[in-house]
């Protein structure tokens, strides 16, 4: 069996072109670099942190772009699928898990705030005082 079989077999999909390890590691380093971002503190306490998050950032910024492409080609690399079921499949994928996310965590926060509210200490970052 050649490699390109292989590979479709693990896709789990035959009409699928086989990925390329390239673009799989291009997509983590990418991956890592926005984490990075996401880490380098805001202020800075000195001038070498300074010119450090001054010149890190946006090279790893860079990376931010990308990894949509990268995302947007594999996701888009049949270019057969109805529109109305690739939303469709992307509601269920990612919409759902985010509605029901975004209600926990207004339940949470609510009762969090009403219990803050009535011992009289308020974090911060709560979204209203009381």
């Amino acid at each position: 069996m050649r490699q390109t079989e292989k590979n479709r077999k693990k896709t789990g999909n035959g009409n699928s072109k086989a990925r390329d390890p390239r673009y799989d590691c291009l997509r983590a380093v990418s991956v890592m670099a926005i984490i990075m971002v996401h880490a380098m503190p805001v202020e800075t306490v000195s001038a070498r942190q300074w010119w450090f998050n001054s010149i890190m950032t946006p090279f790893l910024l860079s990376f931010v772009g990308i990894y949509f492409m990268l995302s947007g080609m594999f996701l888009l690399e049949h270019g057969t699928e109805r529109i109305g079921e690739f939303y469709r499949k992307r509601f269920i994928t990612v919409g759902i898990p985010f509605l029901v996310y975004g209600l926990f965590t207004i339940v949470i926060m609510s009762m969090r705030t009403e219990w803050f509210c009535l011992s009289g200490s308020m974090p911060a970052g709560i979204w209203h005082r009381c």
